[in-house]
């Protein structure tokens, strides 16, 4: 039964990570990048407040995922994550997780 509930919860928790990382994403326009490519356009401030253009990370197998301090599917996920990028790394495997939540909260889940 535990279990049951601990993937109702993680299938929750990817749901609402992709409905977020849908809705964060402007259409591409004509003559834009194609939708395909609209993560590669975007950018996000790090924790030291830096802009860091995805783009940086093109041609890597990159995992992007979105999650947030109060996210108990996220407590559960992100030592995965960071295992799964330290097993790989050295075969230009990024992980890049890109919070929800303030700065704060954000280096204290850190």
């Amino acid at each position: 039964m535990d279990d049951l509930r601990l993937n109702r919860r993680h299938a929750i928790g990817a749901s609402a990570a992709a409905t977020i990382w849908l809705a964060g994403f402007r259409p591409a326009r004509a003559g834009d990048a194609k939708p395909s490519d609209a993560i590669w356009i975007s950018s996000f401030k790090d924790l030291t407040d830096t802009v860091q253009p995805l783009a940086q990370w093109r041609g890597k197998t990159t995992v992007v995922y979105f999650f947030a301090t109060w996210c108990v599917p996220c407590h559960i996920e992100t030592p995965k994550l960071v295992k799964l990028y330290d097993t790989f790394k050295d075969r230009d495997l990024i992980v890049i997780g890109i919070a929800l939540d303030n700065a704060d909260k954000t280096r204290g889940f850190a």
